[in-house]
């Protein structure tokens, strides 16, 4: 039985990796809006974790 080795194993699994996804689209986001006016009140808590209130 012939021991396969591990870096062209390696190699082979990330070329196709990256042939298989050399097609893909890019994905951009189509959304146009603005925020004018915000009021955040923001409060540390004890154990260092940040409650936000709109």
């Amino acid at each position: 039985m012939k021991k396969i080795k591990l870096i062209p194993l390696m190699v082979g699994f990330f070329a196709l990796f990256i042939l298989g996804n050399i097609n893909q689209p890019l994905v951009h986001a189509d959304v146009k809006y603005k925020i004018n006016d915000v009021n955040v009140d923001a409060t540390v808590n004890e154990n260092g974790s940040l409650s936000i209130l709109l």
